[in-house]
């Protein structure tokens, strides 16, 4: 602090003139004076005009702020980021596309698929419980790869596969019976009550992405990236159930659904500055060309092939995907991890109740329902 209080010997030697003249901090009136000639090697001569300036050299000392993003730049490698054109070597900034694997898992709910398939009854009419074959919450997986074009895109791949399986039973005294909901009115069982009835329901989905990804927008605490790319997805769904009626009779039931279609989408990040936590969203919509085939099947003790039908039909199932949550990334950016909540509503579809319904009405006009997943997930990504 003293060095900089302290008068500098050039300012000393430097002549001081009125106001109209040639001081330390004056410039000359109207340009037409000359700078006076120095007497020894100690006195200050510069430009004419030119504004006189001070620089205290080494008495001050920098300071450098540190922060989240000045530690990741001490081990990148900048010129492989060089086209992103921000102030900081892209690679340090916790947006951009890298080059890596990840793996996600999924404990999920299929919603808007369940089946009722017996009903207690005294004589003819509903006296007690409905028995409703409805999934519950099951574990799937998604594992992918993303391969860096630049920093500001990639591309990249994956798989996600679903599967949840549930039982259920039914059972009475006398003189209350059960009446299978599922079984053909037009077979010999049609009217007939049992007392045990059971059911199982699975109800599955497999889907394969390729994905393109590009930034949209990016500042050092948020981003927002766009998506397009192609999607095949299969969803299926089987069903049994059996009650003792002449002996015991099985009503089975199968749908699939195979299709092929594109997707677009977005997802934004938010970073927290001084730290690796960070929040995100995710949208996503595919719109998948395919078929769908039913199968219907009846049988007993005594008939092995009582009743028996198929049916299929075109048609342009749109998914939607939505995610919110959470995460933390490294602060060199190799290891994130996040959770969150997601749903997936499969539109257009067809449902085993409605399917089961047509068959017994023999109408098979309006067979459009929805299905959704919907659940939480956890994932762990590496990048390099």
């Amino acid at each position: 602090m003293a060095a900089l209080l302290a008068t500098p010997a050039f300012a000393q030697d430097a002549p001081v003139s009125s106001a109209h003249g040639i001081g330390f901090f004056a410039k000359p009136n109207g340009g037409n004076q000359t700078p006076p000639v120095p007497q020894s090697v100690d006195q200050l001569q510069w430009p004419e005009a030119a504004p006189a300036v001070y620089s205290p050299g080494n008495a001050v000392t920098s300071v450098t702020p540190v922060s989240f993003e000045s530690q990741l730049a001490a081990t990148c490698d900048c010129q492989r980021c060089s086209p992103c054109g921000f102030d900081t070597c892209c690679c340090d900034q916790r947006w951009a596309h890298r080059t890596g694997g990840y793996g996600e898992f999924l404990y999920l709910r299929a919603r808007d698929a369940d089946v009722a398939y017996a009903q207690i009854r005294d004589g003819a009419t509903p006296f007690g419980r409905t028995a409703v074959a409805d999934p519950d919450y099951s574990s799937g997986l998604r594992v992918g790869f993303w391969s860096a074009w630049d920093c500001r895109s990639s591309l990249g791949v994956s798989y996600t596969g679903f599967c949840s399986n549930t039982t259920d039973t039914l059972a009475t005294d006398a003189p209350l019976s059960i009446a299978s909901l599922v079984i053909h009115p037009g077979s010999v069982a049609a009217g007939s009550t049992g007392l045990e009835a059971n059911a199982s329901l699975d109800v599955s989905f497999d889907q394969v992405d390729i994905t393109y990804r590009r930034i949209w927008g990016a500042t050092e605490t948020a981003s927002v990236n766009w998506l397009a790319g192609v999607r095949y997805g299969r969803i299926q769904q089987q069903f049994q159930s059996e009650i003792s009626v002449n002996g015991t009779t099985t009503v089975q039931s199968e749908l699939d659904f195979d299709g092929v279609g594109f997707t677009f989408g977005f997802d934004a990040e938010r970073y927290a500055p001084c730290s690796g936590w960070l929040i995100y969203s995710k949208g996503n919509a595919a719109f998948l060309a395919g078929e769908f085939r039913g199968d219907y099947t009846q049988f007993d003790s005594t008939d092995p092939l009582e009743i028996q039908t198929d049916w299929k039909a075109g048609r342009i199932v749109p998914v939607l995907d939505l995610e919110l949550g959470f995460g933390w990334q490294g602060y060199n950016n190799h290891l994130r991890l996040t959770a969150g909540y997601v749903v997936q509503s499969w539109f257009n579809t067809v449902s085993t109740d409605a399917w089961i319904q047509g068959v017994q009405n023999s109408n098979f006009v309006g067979l459009n329902n929805g299905m959704t997943f919907d659940g939480l997930t956890a994932k762990i990504e590496y990048v390099w």
